[in-house]
């Protein structure tokens, strides 16, 4: 037995060398992954029992491969999403609009197209792809103003505004996701100029303008005037500020009139003046129709003030509109200024000069 050790030795280390050229070879074969992984190849001696009887069989030995996995992180989404919160009702996104095409309006035209004021004039149109319609006259400051509910074909009588201007209607046609609109422009001929220029952006004049005798008396905070034609005073008070400022601090609707208009009270054979009341020095006090009303009209006397000097005569210019029911005057004053009544007594206003 003794004799036969060296040969199990040797065999032994040839199969040793074999088996490690086998794996080296093996080894070559395995796919590369990151991080290599680590092999421990193992020899198992054959037992004795096997040496004994004279024959051998060589062991392959298992490698063990210790593999480390990396995690590869999920997509993110490119933008937020919003999760519910429990109970919360889910709504689909909406379709694209591009999905349902926009109305289209075939036309939209008015007749006549150009009228005098209180003419009225047929508008009339037709669409396609659209649920609802509506016609509205837009403002000067390109605001929709007066607005009409309309069927998405048909047709709507209207009345312009006596502006002297083009007046302009538009059509606006909705599937409830795109709204399509149209202009048309008609045409309003004042059949009277007016006496001034720029004229106003709106309205046209009752008739020409006409010339009467006038008399002026400026005071403290304010004027008179009276116009021989209507025989007619009229008040202008200087002691308010603008109109815009009070109904910004809410105090609109409690302001007292900007003008004041009533017929002259003044009775030929009375006292121009009253004696008991004596002005202070460089002031005067008022006569006749100027006086009565500032002595007998409640707070006139104590808004205008004294008199600043005594009557002016001049030949005055002035012209009115209609306005709903109310009259808007524009008369000239001793020094050529054209002067708007607002009506109402709302406020007064400088709007041009005569040369």
């Amino acid at each position: 037995m003794s004799g036969k050790k060296p040969v199990v030795i040797f065999l032994v280390a040839a199969l040793a060398l074999t088996t490690t050229a086998g794996c080296a070879g093996w080894l070559s074969d395995v796919p590369t992954i990151e991080p290599l992984p680590t092999l421990t190849p193992s020899v198992t001696s054959p037992p004795d029992s096997i040496a004994s009887a004279g024959s051998l069989t060589p062991f392959t030995p298992s490698p063990t491969a210790t593999v480390t996995l990396t995690p590869t992180p999920a997509e993110l989404p490119l933008q937020p999403t919003a999760t519910p919160r429990p109970g919360q009702e889910q709504t689909a996104p909406a379709p694209p609009s591009g999905a349902v095409p926009p109305p289209e309006i075939l036309y939209f035209v008015a007749f006549p197209e150009q009228v005098e004021p209180g003419q009225s004039v047929l508008l009339f149109w037709s669409s396609e792809g659209g649920t609802s319609a509506a016609v509205y006259r837009l403002n000067a400051d390109g605001t929709p103003g007066q607005t009409w509910a309309v069927a998405t074909e048909g047709s709507l009588t209207v009345t312009p505004r006596a502006t002297g201007h083009n007046e302009v209607y538009v059509l606006a046609v909705t599937n409830g996701l795109t709204t399509v609109e149209q202009p048309v422009y008609i045409a309003t001929i004042c059949t009277q100029a007016w006496f001034f220029a720029p004229p106003p952006e709106e309205g046209c004049p009752d008739g020409p303008a006409r010339s009467t005798q006038a008399v002026t008396q400026t005071f403290e905070r304010g004027r008179m005037f009276w116009l021989a034609e209507t025989d007619e005073i009229i008040v202008l008070f200087d002691d308010l500020p603008p109109l815009s400022d009070l109904l910004e601090e809410g105090e609109g609707e409690d302001r007292p009139p900007a003008w004041i208009s009533l017929p002259d009270p003044y009775v030929e054979g009375e006292p121009e003046i009253d004696e008991t009341i004596q002005p202070p020095e460089g002031f005067t006090q008022p006569r006749r129709g100027f006086g009565t009303v500032w002595r007998t009209v409640p707070d006139v006397r104590d808004r205008l003030g004294w008199a600043l000097g005594e009557e002016r005569g001049y030949e005055m210019l002035f012209q009115s509109e209609t306005i709903g029911e109310e009259r808007q005057l524009y008369f000239t004053d001793d020094l050529g200024a054209v002067i708007r009544l607002v009506p109402g007594g709302e406020g007064w206003l400088v709007i041009a000069y005569q040369q």
